[in-house]
């Protein structure tokens, strides 16, 4: 009763990025973790890392890769992963209502994660980046520079190389951009050349002078890294609320900040 509901969201997030496919598509992690989003298991105590770990840790899923977004998941992995995310789900509310059971236990956990996180919530996307803007993200040059950083990293990781202190400058220019020296820009835009490299452009002098006032001497202006240069300009508090929304148990019950949540490339 439940193989064609789950054959048919299966197939629907393996054709996210396409329109009008005429042939059998084929899940990609990438969707597959837009799939564990919609249906809100990053807001119940289960990060992406931890459930592509315990995936990768069955020897019977035959995954070559422990996060990376573009490795194909075929169905019966699909399947696996999701019955992993119902016992990781069990296991992070510490739930004991099955404590008096001694047969059939799995099926009953499964089917209550399949009715009441799975049906109601597969399709009601969460976030744009893979639907609406899906063909304006640069996604494989942005995962090269998530790459550089870590895979996975913690939001403390994240947060010291995209946010620094005033007249010093970040630590992503020596980790990201070795060859280039840090250098004052005044406007511009990222932009992704041939090459799959984010590079930050700067706007001519002329185009910058009719939008803003150029800085004085005594201003301080901060050095900052070519490739992260967006979120630099965002800042700390910024950064933190758009990392919370994705991932909203970094903040803990009793209000407590985990640091070291660990971040997935989406």
């Amino acid at each position: 009763m439940n193989l064609p509901k789950l054959t048919e969201i299966y197939n629907q997030y393996a054709t996210i990025a396409g329109n009008d496919i005429n042939f059998k598509s084929v899940l990609t992690r990438i969707f597959l973790w837009q799939l564990l989003r919609d249906i809100k298991l990053t807001h119940q105590g289960v990060s992406l890392v931890e459930a592509d770990l315990f995936l990768a840790d069955n020897p019977s899923s035959c995954i070559e890769s422990n996060h990376y977004p573009f490795e194909p998941i075929y169905f019966w992995q699909f399947l696996q992963s999701l019955f992993g995310c119902s016992w990781l789900l069990l296991l992070s509310t510490k739930n004991q209502k099955y404590d008096h059971f001694t047969s059939g236990i799995i099926s009953k956990i499964f089917k209550e994660f399949l009715e009441e996180n799975v049906f109601p919530n597969a399709g009601k996307f969460q976030g744009s980046s893979l639907t609406e803007y899906k063909d304006l993200v640069p996604i494989q040059c942005v995962y090269e520079l998530y790459l550089k950083i870590g895979e996975p990293h913690s939001a403390r990781e994240f947060l010291y190389f995209t946010c620094t202190k005033k007249n010093k400058d970040p630590p992503c220019c020596a980790v990201l951009n070795e060859d280039i020296k840090p250098k004052t820009i005044t406007d511009g835009n990222n932009a992704v050349p041939i090459g799959y490299q984010i590079i930050y452009l700067q706007v001519k002098e002329d185009q910058v002078a009719s939008r803003i006032e150029p800085p004085t001497e005594e201003e301080n202006i901060d050095a900052f890294s070519k490739s992260l240069y967006t979120f630099r300009k965002l800042g700390k508090k910024k950064i933190m609320q758009c990392v919370t929304k994705i991932c909203p148990r970094i903040y803990s019950a009793d209000g407590k900040v985990n640091m070291d949540y660990k971040l997935s490339f989406p």
